[in-house]
């Protein structure tokens, strides 16, 4: 089954941007332009992630927020063209699981919904290889995210059962990727590319994340 999302956003043109490219990754999904028309879209119907902008008509970005928070759970990427600090913590404190600054690729949206994911599969490792989760403990906490459906629950606990701390290691190891980047952000400024990034990542190989920072501090000058 495919995963649904929820786009509102009031941009009709970025809106359709985002709707052609996640519906070619083969997702479901229905676009709002107004956020009480969002807010009431996801009262009548499940969805798997919500994609909401900050500056909505009618109802704001961070107020849709904060009114899902009280009865869910499901995971939320704030979308905003804004770049301050302070609209990205008033996003994060609301209740948002992360955030993309416009204007953004389906490669940096794709990849924020699958660091959400990463997280959760990690999280229900540790549920049931060290807090001793049963299937239905699973799928209590994944139904909480909008996971749902019997053969999608059963094919992801009996994944995580036959491959102990699978997710864990690849969600730890993005973790620390993220934490590199930001350290090449900050010491480039600017100047900073996600590309040059990527090839730096990759032309130094397989290899300790201590040794790849060592790299960079030679990389960014800041040795």
């Amino acid at each position: 089954m495919n995963k649904k999302i929820l786009l509102i956003e009031d941009e009709a043109k970025l809106a359709r941007f985002v709707e052609l490219e996640l519906k070619y990754e083969g997702y479901e999904v229905t676009v709002c332009h107004d956020g009480r028309e969002g807010f009431d879209e996801f009262q009548k119907n499940q969805y798997d992630l919500i994609l909401l902008d900050l500056m909505l008509p009618g109802l704001n970005g961070i107020e849709i927020c904060r009114r899902i928070r009280k009865s869910s759970d499901i995971p939320i990427i704030m979308l905003t063209a804004k770049d301050e600090v302070i609209d990205k913590v008033a996003g994060l404190d609301s209740g948002a699981d992360d955030y993309v600054t416009k204007p953004f690729s389906s490669a940096e949206l794709l990849a924020a919904n699958s660091f959400l994911l990463l997280g959760l599969y990690a999280r229900s490792d540790i549920g049931i290889h060290y807090d001793g989760w049963m299937p239905e403990d699973l799928a209590e906490f994944l139904e909480s995210f909008g996971i749902s459906g019997d053969k999608t629950l059963s094919s992801i606990y009996q994944a995580i059962v036959q491959n102990p701390a699978n997710y864990l290691k690849y969600y730890l190891g993005a973790v620390e990727i993220l934490c590199l980047r930001e350290e090449a952000q900050e010491a480039f400024g600017e100047r900073f590319e996600i590309r040059d990034f990527h090839e730096f990542i990759l032309s130094v190989g397989p290899a300790p994340f201590s040794v790849i920072r060592s790299y960079l501090y030679g990389w960014t000058g800041t040795d």
